[in-house]
């Protein structure tokens, strides 16, 4: 997998909250995913990787 991207970064990217991008992973809003969601008890994980990102916005590597 490629490098991970921090949440903000992602959200910047995106023109989206931290928050927006959150709820959209969550709910696989998204029409090409970006990362995947971790759950440990009652708190979720965001991981977001540059491969994917770049996908979603059209950019293949």
């Amino acid at each position: 997998m490629s490098e991970r991207v921090p949440l903000a970064e992602a959200a910047r990217i995106l023109g989206m909250s931290q928050q927006g991008v959150r709820e959209h992973m969550k709910r696989n809003l998204f029409p090409v995913p970006i990362g995947y969601v971790t759950k440990q008890g009652n708190k979720c994980q965001y991981h977001i990787y540059r491969e994917m990102l770049n996908r979603h916005l059209g950019k293949e590597a």
